[in-house]
């Protein structure tokens, strides 16, 4: 009898989950710290290693514009909302060709999104296009600031998976801060929206902030002092004060978050640095005396 050779089954190859991308934009009221946030991250996340395209439909920011956050910033052509509404409809479709994630600034009062949220079933056509929103609704501590994220939810504006993010700049008093946090938490508009899979976390504070605006320049080319036309060479207490900020603070928002809620890093999140570290200088040798 002739043995007859038996083929091995073979296991099939496991599916690779394709990530999709991810659309991060700050949403709030005027002079909540949404461009500063989105900037900041925007800069660490490049440092990482991300690609994110960088959408700015805020153009009546000029002096804390995201536009100085190290790469190309696009813009739309028309100021009006339903302009530049059209122009977001036509950035997010292409992202699901590209593949890209992408931030988005878009200011305070009625904005383009506002007009997407009203006049296009927004979240049904990302949903279809497996493109990722990850709304951070940017709050400080006047009461105005939920009312602001209410009137969305009660728009039917409530994506799953959005971030609350409290920023603690805004923080008029420092011993009431835990008081004032409960009572964010504890806001009908918060708890619904960590209901629907949201989070709370607080963007840290730094000083300065308007010294880094008036160079127009990014938050780490402050730090690493490069010269700015007109203007003196930065105090050493400003950059070693951004400097933690970037290498301590933002990692440890960023790991508070988690990678859930964040734009693709290969590198990872990135390391936090201990303030003992960022004041030796990083091996930076000090001359005997």
């Amino acid at each position: 009898m002739t043995a007859t050779a038996t083929v091995p089954k073979t296991k099939p190859a496991p599916e690779t989950k394709t990530r999709r991308p991810r659309l991060v934009v700050a949403i709030g009221r005027q002079r909540v710290g949404k461009t500063t946030i989105l900037k900041a991250l925007t800069e660490v996340t490049l440092r990482q290693g991300g690609n994110p395209e960088v959408w700015n439909t805020d153009i009546m920011n000029k002096s804390h514009a995201i536009n100085t956050v190290g790469v190309d910033v696009l813009s739309p052509p028309e100021q009006h909302a339903a302009g530049q509404a059209a122009w977001l409809e036509e950035k997010i479709l292409g992202m699901a060709q590209t593949g890209r994630d992408a931030v988005l600034d878009i200011g305070g009062g009625w904005t383009a999104v506002h007009e997407l949220i009203q006049g296009s079933p927004l979240l049904g056509v990302m949903k279809r296009m497996k493109i990722r929103l990850i709304p951070y609704f940017v709050v400080g501590f006047e009461p105005a600031d939920l009312d602001y994220l209410d009137d969305l939810h009660k728009r039917g504006f409530n994506p799953p998976k959005s971030v609350i993010v409290i920023n603690e700049g805004l923080m008029a008093y420092k011993a009431d801060s835990k008081a004032h946090t409960k009572a964010i938490f504890r806001h009908p508009a918060v708890q619904q929206a960590i209901a629907n899979d949201g989070t709370v976390a607080t963007f840290p504070a730094v000083n300065g902030l308007l010294k880094v605006a008036e160079r127009n320049q990014s938050f780490f080319d402050f730090v690493e002092g490069k010269p700015v036309s007109g203007m003196p060479t930065a105090s050493w207490f400003d950059t070693l004060r951004f400097d933690f900020w970037l290498r301590h603070d933002i990692p440890l928002f960023m790991q508070e978050l988690g990678p859930n809620f964040l734009l693709n890093m290969p590198a990872g999140l990135p390391e936090v640095v201990s303030k003992s570290d960022i004041e030796n200088g990083d091996g930076v040798d000090e001359d005997d005396e």
